[in-house]
């Protein structure tokens, strides 16, 4: 693991430096030959950053587009599901749910499952231990 995280960090540190060799005059230094190294592994740490900064906004991209479609999917199951705490109380459910016993979704969410008077239905649990799926018979 600390390897990989070495080779990640010397393969940044060489764009990095590619990146600067392509643009020398990108970051100003003085003459004074002490400050010219030090500037310089300033100049490249600050490279390193923004490319970072880069990875992590396209890192970032791909998750929300990740959580967008399987928000759809949920809400476009052709099943009914709800999210219920550990009392039974409605947390969620997409909108298949609501489609299935003609209910407005505004009264469902925080109310007891229990209460639902609509239909006959099949109550499966699912493994994660708040999350049902209901399915009408």
């Amino acid at each position: 693991m600390n390897n990989d995280r070495a080779e990640k960090h010397q393969l940044l540190r060489q764009r990095a430096e590619q990146l600067l060799a392509t643009d020398p005059g990108r970051f100003r230094t003085p003459e004074q030959a002490d400050l010219v190294g030090l500037l310089h592994e300033l100049a490249v740490f600050q490279a390193e950053l923004e490319m970072q900064n880069e990875d992590l906004l396209l890192a970032n991209q791909q998750l929300e587009e990740t959580r967008q479609q399987y928000a759809r999917l949920y809400e476009q199951a052709p099943v009914g599901y709800l999210r219920l705490n550990e009392q039974g109380i409605i947390l969620r459910h997409n909108q298949t749910f609501i489609e299935m016993i003609h209910s407005d979704q505004n009264m469902l969410v925080n109310k007891p499952l229990a209460t639902l008077h609509c239909c006959p239905i099949v109550f499966k649990a699912a493994p994660v231990e708040d999350l049902a799926m209901l399915s009408l018979v």
